[in-house]
């Protein structure tokens, strides 16, 4: 068959033979645009309707939309209709979002969770390791304190002796000493503390509020942070 067209077939094309191959050349590469554009975005769990399409054909200049929403709307529904033909499912819009997977990345997912549950479950693991926690719940004023002291005997060893240590306004940065006066104390401790401190301007009578504002005074002028102290 092909030595018989081959004999037959003229040497030299036509115009419209020209034509008509590279109309379908160009049918080609849209339809491999179509099915690539149509194929790659589940992959990144990206809903895919015809407006969508319909931009890439737009952007791709393969049609031309004119202004006007009756124009737009017809467009649209070309599109749909081509879609519809090259075998593309058209879902019923929902107004609950849900994970839109094809059947073979569900079992492409079932079967990578089957795999690592047991490698996960059954790794050996040493009875006294250290146990991960979270950063903000185990990060606090004490532990910073005990990696502080670590970090001040490192710095001691390398033998820098003007080194600063730039911090910023956390909570466990500025913790004081566990003897400082609070103000939820009692009106006697907070008492007890002004004459520790020699604060005299105060009497047995005087309202708690009073005590500790004169205490708070003498706190935030006097009593330095932990690790200010520490360094």
């Amino acid at each position: 068959m092909k030595d018989f067209v081959k004999q037959r077939r003229q040497r030299s094309l036509t115009y419209d033979e020209k034509l008509d191959i590279l109309w379908l050349q160009d049918t080609l590469r849209e339809d491999n645009t179509v099915d690539t554009f149509v194929r790659d975005r589940p992959v990144t769990r990206t809903r895919t309707v015809a407006k969508d399409f319909l931009a890439l054909v737009q952007d791709s200049h393969v049609v031309t939309v004119a202004d006007g929403a009756k124009d737009h709307a017809a467009c649209l529904r070309a599109v749909q209709r081509f879609l519809d033909k090259q075998g593309n499912a058209r879902g019923n819009p929902s107004r609950n979002t849900t994970y839109r997977m094809t059947p073979a990345h569900e079992q492409a997912r079932d079967s990578y969770v089957n795999f690592m549950v047991p490698t996960v479950t059954t790794a050996p693991r040493r009875p006294n390791g250290r146990t991960v926690k979270d950063y903000h719940s185990m990060f606090n004023h004490e532990y910073f304190v005990n990696w502080f002291g670590k970090l001040l005997d490192e710095v001691e060893e390398l033998g820098w002796s003007s080194a600063v240590f730039v911090m910023d306004n956390a909570k466990y940065h500025k913790g004081e000493p566990s003897t400082t006066p609070k103000g939820s104390w009692k009106k006697a401790d907070l008492y007890q503390a002004c004459l520790k401190y020699d604060i005299r301007d105060v009497s047995p009578t005087d309202l708690e509020a009073a005590m500790w504002a004169r205490l708070k005074k003498y706190i935030d002028e006097h009593i330095y942070s932990v690790v200010v102290q520490m360094a």
